[in-house]
């Protein structure tokens, strides 16, 4: 469902209400101590009472959007426990952003690493504010907006910012002899997981019918009969099929005439312009996908983005010994590309989305294996040897601009490059 938080400091009366017009007062929440003010919808909000039970006393609101991972309570503890104490979150499981004010004035933002979920802040005239919903701060009249980095914290106390690196990956030298069991594992554990949380609802899939997508679908598919397949008409179709007969899923065909005839394009910031065509054709199909998903009552929609970046899917032209710290800086920078128009695509259309691939354990791993596992995704490709036909597992990489012909069809070209 469509979630988001928001607030600041030094919100007049007309902003506070323009922010509650732009998240459509759709389960909304508000609360306000002093001149501090947060908004949520659809996600959680605490105020001092709730957290000074459980935590200590320098918390006055704590406003939370995502999912935690691996959590024996997902509730309240969980998630006031986990925000109210650290500011440095690497044991902290899961997509988030959190905003955090104390009863000093100050006010701290913290967004997960890869960056699942967008996060913004503005300080302009005297006055700090901050929102998950892409676009929104715009919409109430600020112009500095600038973007959490994915794995910071943003800290505003007394008039200034300041910003702060919390993630920290741990890469561990992983044995030759069990790489592909021990992702194998990690993998199907991050999939129950997230399952969890949703034991009796329908959940959906972009499925491709390439391996990455594949994969994912023989871990749901351990977990739920209750699946939707989503395929876009083109090259995808025959091995989206396929696999969708393999695993049991409710197949759905989706014309990619629709792309055409949405074609809500997704509106770039100045730090991620250079993807704006390539995030566009990304953004529509997986739009048109999000929208049937909600029209079919699905609740998650699981997407197999970051095999391709963790696990060598594209030809980085570099040798193993960098290779490694290429892949360090595509995953840096995901949120610019995928995640931000990922996340804002299903949460327009009231859906959420998993992207278990990125889970920060899974991550870590994927930088603690030797990177000769990883050139033409060699790794993934043995695992999906056990579960999948060869003709899926051994499938070369068609990018989905191609596949679905989104790029040529919004901009009368063929796709071939990045920044073309």
């Amino acid at each position: 469902m469509f979630s988001g938080i928001a607030g600041g400091i030094n919100l007049n009366e007309k902003t506070i209400n323009s922010i509650s017009k732009c998240l459509g007062n759709r389960s909304l929440c508000a609360s306000k101590i002093s001149n501090i003010a947060f908004l949520t919808v659809n996600s959680k909000l605490y105020n001092s009472k709730e957290v000074n039970n459980l935590s200590n006393d320098e918390i006055a609101l704590l406003a939370f959007d995502g999912k935690l991972y691996g959590c024996k309570n997902k509730k309240r503890f969980d998630i006031v426990n986990s925000f109210s104490s650290k500011s440095n979150f690497n044991e902290v499981y899961g997509k988030f952003a959190v905003a955090v004010a104390k009863t000093d004035g100050s006010i701290l933002l913290a967004r997960d690493y890869p960056g699942s979920i967008p996060l913004f802040y503005c300080l302009e005239n005297n006055v700090f504010a901050f929102s998950t919903v892409y676009g929104l701060l715009e919409k109430i009249g600020l112009k500095k907006v600038q973007a959490v980095q994915p794995g910071t914290n943003i800290l505003y106390k007394k008039g200034k910012i300041s910003t702060i690196n919390w993630y920290n990956s741990t890469v561990k030298n992983s044995p030759d002899y069990d790489a592909v069991s021990n992702i194998d594992n990690l993998f199907d554990e991050t999939i129950k997981e997230i399952m969890s949380c949703y034991k009796n609802a329908p959940v959906g899939i972009m499925l491709s019918g390439g391996v990455d997508s594949a994969l994912l679908s023989h871990y749901i598919s351990k977990y739920t009969s209750n699946v939707y397949s989503y395929v876009m008409d083109g090259e995808d179709k025959h091995y989206g099929e396929l696999v969708s007969k393999l695993f049991g899923f409710k197949i759905n065909i989706i014309d990619n005439s629709l792309i055409e005839r949405e074609k809500i394009l997704f509106t770039s910031y100045n730090y991620n312009k250079q993807f704006e065509n390539l995030n566009n054709s990304l953004f529509v199909p997986t739009y048109v996908i999000a929208k049937k998903a909600n029209a079919d009552n699905v609740k998650l929609l699981f997407s197999g983005d970051g095999i391709d970046e963790l696990f060598g899917g594209y030809d980085l032209s570099c040798d193993t010994q960098s290779m490694n710290i290429a892949i360090r800086n595509m995953v840096d920078s995901m949120f610019l590309y995928s995640l931000d128009r990922l996340h804002v695509a299903c949460n327009t259309n009231n859906v959420s989305v998993a992207v278990p691939f990125l889970h920060q354990k899974i991550i870590e791993a994927a930088f603690s294996i030797d990177a000769k596992y990883k050139q033409n995704k060699y790794l993934i490709r043995k695992i999906a040897e056990k579960y999948l036909p060869n003709n899926i597992a051994w499938r070369e990489k068609s990018p989905l601009q191609v596949s679905t012909h989104s790029y040529e069809l919004l901009y009368k070209r063929k796709w071939i490059g990045l920044h073309h």
